[in-house]
């Protein structure tokens, strides 16, 4: 099922790409919200956790994308960049590097350009992943 979820989220980005090879990160950022929705009943974290999109995080920004449980607050944020830049927030330049700064704070979050997905702790880089392959 996790395959299937990823080849019908490539096959929406690549259709996308190929219509405007510079499509906005706004454009492509519902693929990837339905693709956190489909996959995280899949996953073995408890259950309840909601995809938000633009949460407002007071001192630190608004991280595109917010993973929480009803009433609580955000415990993990996805920041969505546009496929032209990188995925690494340490290779970000001008107002993305700006925001690494501030979500250096976060203690679980991620940067995705839609192709490539970072995951942080604060400022530290854990782990990578090729979600759409070139």
């Amino acid at each position: 099922m996790s395959v299937a979820l990823l080849q019908a989220y490539a096959q929406r980005i690549r259709d996308l790409r190929r219509a405007d090879p510079n499509v906005p990160e706004p454009a492509l950022a519902p693929a990837f919200q339905r693709l956190l929705e489909e996959w995280l009943p899949l996953l073995p974290v408890p259950q309840g956790l909601v995809v938000q999109p633009e949460y407002r995080n007071p001192g630190v920004g608004r991280p595109d994308i917010a993973l929480k449980r009803i009433g609580a607050p955000a415990r993990a944020f996805v920041e969505l960049k546009a496929p032209n830049k990188p995925a690494d927030p340490t290779r970000w330049r001008g107002q993305d590097k700006s925001q690494f700064q501030r979500f250096k704070e976060l203690p679980s979050w991620a940067a995705c350009n839609f192709w490539e997905i970072h995951l942080l702790d604060r400022a530290h880089d854990v782990d990578w992943a090729l979600v759409v392959p070139h």
